[in-house]
């Protein structure tokens, strides 16, 4: 939502003005009908990326340009004279994109152009949300799928457990996530900077309020860096605020979702304390929560069983050593203290900012040398020994095939036969031996047709006595479809002992 032309830096009020200008045009009836059947028309999903409290996220891809997007589908409220309110992301975006220019901007996931909201879509009672698509997932399923390990002694791996990553990249990560939250509370990196300790030029600080590995989304490597350098950005603003001179009332985060538990301040665990009133402090806390758990794979907090309670408890990590082999630095073990500690001791995202950054060139370096000469070339080993045993097992699947479908020429395809060899007479060899005489449907599946894509049970998602009779059929289909396509229904039986067999009238499967 545009605030003004080549986004100049304005006064506060002039630009609230000039997005809730925006908001009014975009929510009249006439235009959100028909944004909303261009919505339905371009944009088409691909696939659902997370469901949480107040909605669903979605990959679509725009039809017209081919750009793939994430769609933010939330509840849609509405005020006076049923007009469509926008949700509360929309506004904070809104702000925090057209005031100021600069790469700050690069540390939050942005929406995909001026006109992101589209009320009442796709449907009256939801409002969509454009955003960009950040193609590797969460922070939190890119590192537990890189660092969690589980044992496999054919590999050499004993133990199951969670790998550091590498200090270098660490720094990396942790930096940027540090600049993006400098971006909220000062404007860091952009023309609204307001300097260090100082609110942004033109807008209030924003607090995101629930910070955590779940809202980072994760990129591919910026162009021209090393492509394990990771991007890293600052998501989900539907529970941000903005910083007042006065304190928040709680009427104002009626309906809004932030604070996650493990992810928030000490002191707000305190009785009495609302989540209300969380500020700047509590979201240095988050990022450095978000960044031990890049470390250990968990929140810095242990439940107390007793009382139910959660107490702060940070582990030691100078005594942690990365996959570099490394002990962690005592610089950087500092750094994360600096954010995950009680209140009185936290410092600013500026001032462990710049710590951060003053040795992480080196480490960086380390990481990338690291990457071409040790764990690049440990990697692609494990995905060629991986595609062996893909290939091992693809193999030992077709030779079973293979030996199954050798009997499927004596087979019945009629759902309600024993499925025993040809001729035969469409009931059970020995009812008074068979507990499944009575069971519509039932079959006997030969031994060698066990487990292979011609037995019926594995085409069936409950025990085959009591799935309907119409799943039994379907599954039959399936199977002989498949044989008919492999030629298999009309073959010859190769054993001598069922060369003799007769020719049998066709019947029907069903």
């Amino acid at each position: 939502m545009s605030s003004s032309p080549g986004n100049q830096l304005l006064r506060e009020e002039q630009t609230k003005e000039l997005i809730q200008a925006t908001v009014d045009r975009l929510s009249t009836v006439g235009t959100w009908v028909n944004r909303r059947a261009r919505f339905n028309v371009d944009f088409c999903k691909i696939r659902q990326l997370g469901v949480g409290g107040e909605g669903s996220v979605s990959a679509m891809v725009h039809k017209p340009t081919g750009t793939l997007y994430a769609v933010k589908t939330v509840k849609q409220r509405y005020g006076p004279a049923m007009t469509p309110l926008p949700h509360n992301e929309v506004r904070i975006l809104s702000l925090l994109m057209n005031v100021g220019e600069g790469k700050g901007l690069d540390n939050i996931c942005k929406p995909a152009d001026d006109s992101m909201w589209y009320p009442c879509t796709p449907e009256f009672t939801t409002q969509a949300i454009v955003l960009e698509y950040c193609e590797l997932g969460s922070l939190h399923d890119y590192m537990s799928n890189d660092c969690w390990i589980d044992a496999d002694p054919d590999s050499g791996i004993n133990e199951t457990g969670w790998r550091i990553p590498h200090e270098g990249l660490l720094r990396h990560l942790y930096t940027q996530m540090l600049a993006g939250l400098a971006f909220l509370h000062n404007g860091y990196g952009t023309t609204a900077f307001g300097g260090p300790g100082r609110p942004p030029i033109g807008r209030p600080p924003i607090i995101h309020r629930d910070l955590k590995p779940e809202n980072v989304l994760v990129c591919p490597a910026k162009p021209g860096d090393h492509p394990a350098l990771l991007t890293v950005k600052l998501s989900d603003f539907g529970g941000a605020a903005e910083v007042g001179a006065f304190p928040r009332a709680r009427a104002l985060d009626d309906g809004l979702y932030f604070f996650t538990t493990g992810y928030f301040a000490p002191e707000f665990l305190e009785p009495g304390v609302s989540r209300s009133s969380a500020n700047m402090a509590n979201d240095v806390f988050s990022i450095g929560a978000t960044m031990y758990f890049c470390i250990y794979g968990a929140a810095p907090f242990v439940r107390d069983p007793e009382r139910n309670v959660m107490h702060l408890r940070r582990r030691d990590m100078r005594k942690q050593t990365h996959r570099g082999g490394e002990a962690l630095s005592h610089d950087f073990a500092i750094c994360v203290c600096n954010a995950v500690t009680f209140a009185q001791n936290r410092k600013d995202a500026m001032t462990i900012l710049e710590r951060v950054r003053r040795d992480s060139p080196r480490y960086k370096q380390e990481f990338i040398e690291w990457m071409d000469e040790i764990e690049g070339p440990r990697i692609a080993k494990e995905e060629q020994e991986a595609c062996e045993r893909e290939a091992r097992e693809a193999e030992k699947w077709e030779k079973l095939e293979r030996d199954a479908v050798k009997v499927l020429p004596l087979m019945c395809f009629d759902p309600l036969c024993c499925d025993v060899l040809l001729p035969h007479t469409h009931r059970c060899r020995d009812a008074e031996q068979c507990y499944l005489a009575n069971v519509e449907g039932h079959s006997h599946i030969l031994f060698a047709l066990q487990d292979t894509w011609a037995d019926i049970r594995t085409h069936l998602v409950t025990d085959l006595d009591v799935v309907p009779l119409e799943e039994i059929k379907r599954a039959l289909l399936f199977i002989e479809l498949k044989a008919e396509a492999m030629d298999l229904l009309n073959g010859e039986a190769e054993d001598e002992d069922m060369a003799e067999v007769p020719d049998v009238p066709e019947q029907p499967w069903w």
